[in-house]
């Protein structure tokens, strides 16, 4: 039997486990499963987690791109989409003139440089730009917020997911409290 001599949570189900899920996403949602778990943190403390993060996020301190960077699996043959190809199989395509394999299940990673329109760019081409805002309101925050509003429902933790700087002033003001 093997005997765990730190704590460890078991998270099944969330999204620390989806590949899809940037690292900072993760990394995010684990320290505040682990300041409410094993820590048994206050809320003011796990709003500081937060705004830790928000802060690398949107003042682009964040210089690893493995951090952000976003893994999506080609699910079928690009002829058999009904529409439109999805970013990441159109990103695969790209590469595969440029001599690179291309097959069903293939994992593509990339990093979202511009949200509208949509502009994407593979992880090897990447060049340190990336869309803050997209990536704070749609990619990093939301799995924890989806936590929280379980957790702590009478908090509002809706105004974490702005990026408006007026609002973004006050939430940092906040945090000198």
């Amino acid at each position: 039997m093997k005997v765990l001599t730190t704590p460890y949570i078991y998270g099944k189900g969330l999204e620390i486990y989806q590949s899809s899920t940037t690292k900072c996403a993760k990394n995010l949602l684990n320290e505040i499963l682990e300041a409410i778990l094993l820590k048994d943190s206050s809320i003011s403390e796990i709003k500081s987690i937060i705004l830790k993060y928000k802060k690398m996020i949107l003042n682009r301190e964040i210089t690893d791109p493995n951090q952000l960077t976003i893994v999506k699996k080609i699910g079928q043959m690009p002829e058999t989409y009904a529409k439109t190809l999805p970013a990441h199989v159109e990103l695969a395509l790209k590469r595969k003139e440029l001599g690179e394999r291309f097959f069903i299940s293939q994992k593509v990673p990339f990093l979202v440089l511009r949200e509208k329109p949509l502009k994407i760019v593979h992880l090897n081409d990447y060049a340190g730009e990336y869309d803050e805002k997209y990536y704070w309101t749609k990619m990093i925050f939301p799995p924890t917020y989806r936590l929280l509003t379980i957790v702590f429902p009478d908090e509002n933790w809706d105004r974490f997911l702005s990026t408006e700087k007026h609002y973004q002033n006050k939430l940092f003001e906040y945090e000198k409290k």
